[in-house]
Parts: C-alpha cells; sequence; structure tokens
C-alpha cells in the first residue's frame, strides 16, 4: 500500500501528482535518460542494468511492503506469523537499499536513509 505508478513504463516522466499520491515506481533522470540512449540500439547493446525504484516525498507517506514467507515441507499449516512473532523467527535478513541519485547528494533538505527513514517489521 502506499505505492503508485507501477503499472507504467518506467521511462515515461512522472509528474508530482503521482509523488504526492504515494511512493512513486519511477528512475532517476539520470536513468532515463541513459535507457532512452541506448534504446535506439539492438537490444539495448546487451545492457540490462535498471535502477528502478521507489521515489518519495514528504507527501508521500508511508509505504507498506508485504514480505512473504516460507515455511519448510514438513511444517504444519497452522505454522504462520503470528501478530507480535518476533521478525526473526521469519525471516533471516531484510536488506533495503538507498537509492545512488547525484541531485540527493547537492540538496542538504534530501532525506537521509540513516536518520529519516523508520523500519517497522
Amino acid at each position: 500500500a502506499g505505492t503508485v505508478a507501477e503499472d507504467l513504463e518506467v521511462t515515461m516522466p512522472k509528474s508530482q501528482y503521482f509523488y504526492n499520491k504515494g511512493w512513486t515506481f519511477d528512475l532517476s533522470e539520470s536513468e532515463k535518460r541513459a535507457k532512452r540512449r541506448l534504446s535506439l540500439y539492438p537490444d539495448g547493446l546487451g545492457f540490462r542494468d535498471s535502477k528502478e525504484a521507489y521515489y518519495g516525498i514528504y507527501e508521500s507517506s508511508n509505504m507498506t511492503i508485504f514480505l512473504p514467507y516460507e515455511t519448510d515441507e514438513n511444517s504444519v499449516v497452522s505454522d504462520v506469523p503470528k501478530v507480535n512473532d518476533p521478525a526473526s523467527d521469519w525471516y533471516e535478513s531484510v536488506i533495503l537499499c538507498e537509492v545512488n541519485a547525484k541531485t540527493l547528494d547537492d540538496n542538504p533538505d534530501s532525506c537521509n536513509f540513516a536518520s529519516d527513514i523508520g523500519v517497522s517489521i
């Protein structure tokens, strides 16, 4: 919940409208330019790397992500996560990555991943 534009072509421009509605599935402007340049060549010259990410602003609000879990084949159906179970009972690790966009480094008001992001699992 809290995400938008997941069904739109990632290289298309996204207006402020999307960011105001929620976390927006997008590419940085430099990535969009690079993808457009490579699209002139067959198969994009073989480059498949794409730094798709969810971008947000203060108005984007909270984002909720569903984390699937797996049980081993010997577990019973009642082996499902319950409210207040420690996350470590169901997940070895959860990795969140910050987008490396140069425009963010120049702005002191940009989100600081280490201090501005809260995670609850």
